[in-house]
């Protein structure tokens, strides 16, 4: 029941933004009571945590599995950087736009454990991809700092509604100039060799 409350809201929220969708909208959609809605769930922004929290937790199963493979780094970067698109394209702007407006503290908590997740990952992936030759010897701190700061930059309201973008396709562009700038000659080949292969 719990799960099925949950994909009809996120359903919802694709849909309509946070701000819009309505606890009756996800009743409805679910085929379940309000009354059931908030035995599970008391408030709207319960249920936005439970999803955000359900995401977070693919991540970082997800992140697990990949630098566990027998792959080299800029495979497993790719795989990375495809994933987390990925996850990104199931939240659209109007929905980011509505946590950063109404709930900025959920927002934060996002920004925190993304912090936490790209600087534990790429940290490996670094040190992996010096070892292999198919990452440059750039420091990892400055590296991964670079990549964060630019995240957030192009997630800003102001720079999307500016330049026209989709926070999808700013991240997705932000994270392959990082990553080009980032690897050897060699380790280029590699990954355009797992963009077509993959």
């Amino acid at each position: 029941m719990k799960e099925k409350i949950i994909e009809a809201a996120k359903e919802e929220f694709l849909k309509f933004g946070f701000k819009k969708t309505t606890v009756d909208e996800i009743s409805a959609k679910a085929g379940v009571s309000k009354k059931t809605i908030y035995q599970y769930f008391p408030t709207k922004k319960d249920i936005l945590l439970e999803i955000v929290s359900n995401i977070q937790n693919h991540i970082s199963k997800e992140s697990k599995n990949i630098l566990a493979l027998k792959e080299n780094a800029v495979v497993k970067l790719f795989l990375f950087s495809r994933m987390v698109g990925g996850q990104i394209q199931e939240i659209n702007d109007l929905w980011i736009k509505d946590i950063k407006t109404f709930h900025n503290d959920v927002w934060r908590q996002i920004e925190g454990f993304r912090r936490e997740m790209v600087a534990k990952n790429f940290s490996k992936l670094l040190k992996q991809g010096k070892k292999e030759g198919l990452i440059y010897d750039y420091p990892e701190a400055i590296v991964i700092n670079l990549l964060l700061s630019s995240a957030e930059s192009v997630t800003d309201n102001k720079f999307i509604l500016n330049n026209n973008v989709s926070i999808h396709s700013a991240l997705k562009a932000t994270l392959e100039i990082i990553i080009n700038g980032i690897l050897t000659p060699k380790g280029r080949k590699f990954f355009n060799k797992a963009k077509k292969g993959f």
